[in-house]
């Protein structure tokens, strides 16, 4: 995969058959990632100090991630936590972040929410917290438990204290 993302033609490339689709790899490594989303994109970034190869994965409809790589290992980072982190995400449209945004409000009270913005603002112990203005005008912090389900809402004004609070101007 690092093979075939090099863009000098003088460059070596993958000859075995079982290399030339790529995806093939790159939907291998979000499953492992334990990705749910359909991976229709992939490339490959680069790797990190310690070893471990960093893919994007663009999802159909979906914010897709980075997904960390090593053998015996695989983590995936949706692209809402990548780019807040000063990562960038190139395989992942606008669109798809904000079907995402829409899908960490289901079962809440504002889950009819149109996201017209969201952004990640921080976990902790297993806690994610994310900022969605909606095109209503509910202007929330989701906070989603750490054992699944709905998450709670929070309105920005009483969320103050996470994440340094809202940055979204309503």
């Amino acid at each position: 995969m690092a093979l075939a993302a090099r863009t000098d033609p003088r460059a070596p490339f993958c000859r075995l058959p079982a290399n030339r689709n790529p995806l093939v790899q790159y939907r291998r490594a979000a499953a492992a990632a334990g990705v749910t989303c359909e991976a229709d994109r992939g490339r490959y970034i680069g790797h990190t100090l310690g070893g471990a190869e960093i893919y994007e994965i663009g999802c159909d409809g979906l914010a897709g991630g980075w997904v960390l790589w090593s053998p015996g290992e695989a983590i995936f980072k949706s692209c809402l936590i990548v780019e807040v982190e000063g990562g960038t995400c190139t395989l992942t449209r606008a669109t798809e972040r904000l079907a995402t945004a829409a899908q960490l409000l289901r079962g809440s009270a504002v889950e009819t929410c149109a996201p017209v913005e969201a952004l990640f603002m921080g976990a902790s112990a297993g806690i994610q917290h994310y900022e969605v203005r909606c095109r209503a005008g509910e202007h929330v912090v989701a906070r989603l438990p750490r054992e699944g389900g709905a998450p709670d809402i929070i309105p920005c004004e009483a969320a103050t204290l996470i994440g340094g609070g809202c940055r979204f101007t309503p």
